[in-house]
């Protein structure tokens, strides 16, 4: 009998009661233990217990933030994560290519269908889709605030989506501050100061649903993607923010930057401590962060594509 571990974020914009009764008829001869733990210390002594004892699989439902928790004790462990989208952008959900439908998930916990994927460790936090410094930054930290704040914000990205993130993407764009971040960059690829509204380290292609940032990033690849935009202006800045968004992958805009690496590190030249964000999340403060790739760091549950053609390959030659 599988013993799954299942991790419910009652905060996340999808009810997780619904979630509970689905899992438990789909996976009913599991031995099934739910979670909602109400601290980040109960999480984690809970997550540790379960890595301990050795589960055969954990169950995150919720959003990108409760994956990002998570990952920070999975990584390594080679305990299979199954990550059921219960949040906003379900970034990392939509990439695996996991639907939302249970008995179509949950196919694969009962076929053991796992793949490996790279982590990115930033000043010794993982991440596993997109992040970065700048604007970003701020819109996550703003819509984690309110959200906090007023519980109504979650019914309401409840109805939009990931429609909300664009709404407060505009707003940042169209704010009387317009906000320049002097950084110096050094990895084997790029080595420089520059000056940027938006930095981004990616994981994976899309970025919140709707910015397909870096479409050729892979989570598994042994690498990481590097864009970053040094308009000077709001007016470009937002021209080629509006061409990403279209999927216009700007190439030919000479203020944008982009390149894959396996390290990278980043000082703050300007005056203060600035946030982190990564898988929607706000990393702690700091003016120097070290950026590196964990390759095959997270064992998740979901269809490999390799392995799939991999199959039809031995089909085709048995035949």
């Amino acid at each position: 009998m599988e013993n799954i571990s299942v991790y419910l974020n009652h905060y996340a914009s999808t009810s997780s009661h619904d979630w509970q009764a689905q899992l438990s008829r789909a996976l009913f001869r599991s031995q099934i233990t739910y979670h909602a733990p109400k601290s980040l210390a109960e999480l984690n002594e809970l997550l540790e217990n379960d890595i301990k004892s050795e589960v055969d699989a954990v169950i995150s439902i919720g959003g990108d933030g409760t994956v990002n928790t998570l990952i920070q004790k999975l990584q390594g462990t080679g305990i299979g994560l199954l990550v059921i989208p219960g949040g906003t952008a379900n970034d990392l959900a939509s990439e695996l290519g996991n639907p939302k439908n249970i008995k179509r998930i949950t196919h694969f916990i009962r076929n053991y269908e796992t793949k490996e994927i790279d982590l990115i460790c930033i000043n010794d936090q993982y991440m596993a889709t997109n992040g970065g410094l700048g604007v970003g930054g701020k819109v996550a930290n703003k819509i984690n605030k309110l959200r906090a704040k007023l519980p109504i914000l979650k019914k309401i990205m409840k109805l939009t989506g990931k429609k909300i993130y664009a709404v407060f993407f505009a707003r940042e764009f169209l704010s009387p501050r317009f906000k320049l971040y002097h950084l110096e960059l050094e990895s084997k690829e790029f080595k420089g100061k520059i000056k940027t509204a938006a930095l981004l380290i990616n994981n994976q292609p899309s970025l919140a649903g709707i910015f397909k940032i870096a479409p050729d990033t892979k989570n598994t690849d042994g690498k990481f993607n590097v864009s970053f935009l040094t308009h000077a202006s709001r007016s470009d800045f937002i021209r080629c923010a509006w061409r990403v968004m279209k999927g216009d992958y700007p190439l030919d805009d000479p203020n944008f930057f982009t390149f894959e690496t396996k390290e990278l590190k980043i000082k703050n030249l300007s005056k203060g401590k600035i946030h982190f964000f990564g898988d929607g999340e706000i990393f702690n403060e700091a003016h120097e962060w070290h950026i590196k790739i964990k390759s095959d760091a997270l064992r998740v549950f979901a269809r490999d594509a390799s392995k799939d053609m991999s199959d039809l390959c031995n089909e085709v030659t048995l035949s």
